[in-house]
C-alpha cells in the first residue's frame, strides 16, 4: 500500500530519513549531470471521506 520512500507516520522512518534520501538524490543528479525535481503536497484534506477503522486495519494488515 505504500512504497518504500514514503516517511510519514511510519515507525522507524524519522523526517531525517527523507531528508537524507532527499539530498542523495539531488547530489546524485548534479554528479551525472542531471537535474533533480520535487513536488511537495499537503494533501492533508484530501481524503475527508475515507472510512478511518477500514484504513487503519488495511495498514496493521501490511504491517504499517
Amino acid at each position: 500500500l505504500l512504497p518504500p520512500n514514503h516517511f510519514g507516520g511510519r515507525p522507524g522512518h524519522a523526517t531525517t530519513d527523507s531528508l537524507h534520501l532527499l539530498t542523495s538524490t539531488v547530489k546524485s543528479a548534479w554528479c551525472n549531470n542531471k537535474v533533480a525535481s520535487l513536488l511537495s503536497l499537503d494533501v492533508k484534506g484530501a481524503f475527508p471521506s475515507i472510512a478511518i477503522p477500514h484504513l487503519i486495519y488495511h495498514l496493521k494488515v501490511i504491517g504499517v
